[in-house]
């Protein structure tokens, strides 16, 4: 196409992707620019957090990954963010806040830190049926990525902000460092229907049996041929105790119909 065609469809994708952020996408590069000491010969951290912020709470959720990161004092590789002084444990609450904000704005980033938070208690609140409930959901949006034309780099900044499709290291684990996969969530989820978090989420061999399975499948396609196996073995010996649990637990009623009116009455099994 020619030139001029070409530079008015990448102005209209501009603001057909941030028109409704366009003042958040604003702040947030100025927070870039800040942080690279564009405005006074060196680095100011805190205009970069001032606008991180105000991106941040414009909706843009690079920001409140990446103001969530920073709280954290934690590092990224894809954005240079300021460092805080003080105790960031304090920042705990706010933290899982922002990753709830932000996962709930359909982020993957966010819904794997988050999931991770609750699983191993990071920020505060350990809790092992809400970390089942977002690693199901981080399941579901990892299968079911599609296929993106990688960003300009030529029009970042211009066209969308610095920082833009970035994970701001919310996709690594706090145990290993590395960046989860499929196998990651389907074993974490065994692993917390195996073990339980009694009285919210009681043990469920069969259901650790199955995301084990799972797992294996998934450690298959990874090429992780000593994993899948030990995932095997796992969900076998977890089968093997769920048939054993139903057929020690107490036999329950049958309902059958009451010849008045059709009203089920309850009649005890003589299998």
């Amino acid at each position: 196409a020619p030139l001029a065609v070409w530079r008015g469809r990448k102005v209209r994708e501009f603001t057909k992707l941030v028109r409704p952020l366009r003042d958040s996408a604003v702040h947030m590069e100025m927070a870039n620019l800040f942080l690279k000491g564009r405005f006074d010969d060196k680095p100011d951290g805190k205009g970069c957090l001032f606008h991180l912020v105000q991106a941040a709470k414009g909706g843009l959720m690079i920001a409140v990954l990446a103001l969530a990161r920073c709280l954290a004092g934690l590092p990224s590789e894809d954005f240079d963010l300021p460092e805080i002084v003080g105790d960031v444990e304090e920042f705990g609450p706010v933290i899982q806040v922002l990753l709830e904000v932000a996962a709930a704005g359909s982020s993957e980033p966010a819904m794997a830190g988050l999931a991770m938070a609750l699983h191993y208690g990071t920020y505060g609140e350990t809790s092992w049926a809400r970390a089942a409930s977002k690693y199901k959901v981080l399941w579901d949006m990892m299968k079911n990525r599609t296929y993106e034309d990688p960003i300009d780099q030529t029009f970042v900044g211009i066209r969308v902000p610095t920082g833009w499709k970035s994970e701001f290291g919310w996709m690594d684990s706090p145990l290993s460092g590395q960046t989860i996969t499929e196998v990651d969530v389907a074993a974490a989820l065994a692993t917390i229907y195996e073990e339980g978090d009694a009285p919210q989420l009681p043990v469920n061999t069969a259901k650790a049996a199955e995301w084990y399975e799972i797992a294996a499948e998934a450690a298959t396609d990874h090429g992780l041929a000593k994993k899948a196996m030990q995932y095997l073995d796992k969900a076998a010996v977890l089968a093997d105790d769920a048939r054993t649990e139903e057929e020690l637990s107490p036999r329950s009623e049958k309902v059958a119909p009451s010849p008045a009116f059709g009203i089920p009455r309850t009649e005890p099994t003589t299998e």
